[in-house]
């Protein structure tokens, strides 16, 4: 289970979300054979109003599209789910604010899931949980281009797929994607920034696979795998230079 947010709706009561990879699309080879039997197959469910009673609506979700490059930066997965009642006002994802260290933030999600349930004695599906903290760190890559924010503040298992804003403007700053937490640092997050959701988002290529068919003296035949992360289905095909 993890947390997700609509960033797009459209007229036939249909939404679009943004959550991670890793919650949208399990591993299966990682469940317990006596959990789920070989070839099982998984499905998803995405709760609206989560804990509010009568005013809850679990919908199947469908996945458009997702990151298979196993990177924390890049860990992102886009939803469609249909028929949702009253849907929530999505968050404006290209509206821009520059990240800078000190900045505080909002977060929202499902810390823990059903465990904080149990500590309250209360049923169902937790309500949603509202956190706060800090960007403690901008992590950037050897060109100088922001890969990560780093947060200083309470992200837990479960948080992940949920969105961070900006405390002053309201403006997305990226999306909950991991923490230390195990490790016994709870206080240390990392988030995959609003930038890489809206280039995902618009389509992108994501994991590249090279595999060597063959070799000669003169000649190398190669066999390259390219996943498109693409929701819109806005890519019309992809070069190789």
């Amino acid at each position: 289970s993890g947390s997700g947010f609509v960033i797009e709706g459209n007229q036939d009561n249909s939404v679009i979300i943004a959550t991670n990879r890793h919650v949208a699309v399990p591993d299966m080879s990682e469940i317990p054979p006596s959990i789920a039997k070989e070839g099982a197959k998984s499905s998803l469910e995405v709760v609206f109003r989560s804990g509010l009673g009568a005013e809850e609506q679990p919908l199947p979700g469908e996945i458009l599209a997702f990151d298979l490059s196993q990177d924390y930066a890049t860990d992102l997965a886009f939803l469609k789910v249909k028929g949702v009642r009253k849907p929530p006002p999505a968050v404006n994802i290209m509206s821009k604010v520059e990240a800078t260290e000190g900045m505080t933030y909002i977060g929202a999600g499902f810390p823990l899931g059903q465990s904080l349930n149990g500590i309250s004695e209360s049923r169902g599906n937790p309500r949603v949980t509202i956190t706060t903290g800090i960007v403690g760190r901008i992590h950037t890559d050897e060109h100088g281009q922001i890969t990560m924010l780093q947060v200083g503040g309470s992200l837990l298992p479960g948080n992940s797929g949920g969105p961070l804003i900006q405390e002053k403007t309201g403006k997305l700053l990226g999306v909950a994607v991991a923490s230390l937490a195990v490790a016994g640092l709870d206080s240390v997050g990392f988030i995959v920034t609003a930038d890489e959701l809206r280039r995902a988002f618009e389509g992108r290529v994501g994991a590249i696979g090279v595999d060597l068919k063959g070799i000669t003296q003169t000649r190398a035949d190669l066999e390259i795998d390219a996943q498109v992360v693409d929701p819109k289905h806005k890519i019309q095909g992809v070069v190789l230079n």
